[in-house]
């Protein structure tokens, strides 16, 4: 009797993936396991686990109203001798396919250095979908504008080497340019 590997294989990495899924999505199911948070986001710290979670996404309040945070967020950009790529203003883009949504833009942020650090090493090149660095600026229902990025040093970390060297000082370049507008 000839057993067929491969069948096994897959059957057994299915498995493991049908049980992983059902272990990380169980507080969507309502159940909870020790020592398993039972967040209901994924950018949030579970108050109960002994190791806080990676915080993927940073959130901060402005100081100032919208279209005042970005005009300044642009002017720290340029002070810190970074470029805007690209400004995405989703209200606009949005607006003609029918749809009414708060102001928000997106904005892609490069620093020639730290983009080239990374860029001209090919094993570090897979990281090129984190680049460029984004923030957004947005209104929500409540009135106030918040600044949103992500938390890159963080992201990088497990990278090591250059790419986590260079995501951390990233890191903290694009914090000093909102760490005048938020509260």
């Amino acid at each position: 009797m000839k057993k067929n590997w491969k069948v096994f294989g897959v059957s057994a990495l299915l498995v493991m993936f049908v049980f992983g899924f059902f272990f990380q999505s169980s507080s969507a199911f309502g159940l909870e396991f020790p020592g398993k948070g039972n967040s209901n986001t994924p950018f949030s710290v579970d108050d109960e686990a002994e190791q806080p979670q990676m915080q993927m996404i940073l959130e901060n309040e402005s100081k100032y109203g919208f279209a005042e945070t970005v005009e300044l967020f642009e002017q720290n950009v340029a002070e810190a001798g970074w470029s805007v790529v690209g400004v995405y203003d989703y209200k606009e883009i949005l607006a003609p396919k029918g749809f009414d949504i708060l102001d928000i833009k997106i904005i892609a942020l490069c620093s020639g250095k730290h983009s080239a650090a990374i860029l001209e090493l090919d094993d570090e090149r897979m990281v090129s979908p984190l680049m460029p660095c984004t923030i957004s600026i947005y209104e929500k229902s409540d009135g106030k504008t918040y600044i949103a990025r992500l938390n890159a040093g963080e992201m990088a970390a497990p990278f090591g080497g250059v790419v986590a060297e260079v995501m951390e000082t990233v890191a903290e370049e694009t914090e000093a340019m909102v760490r005048d507008l938020i509260k």
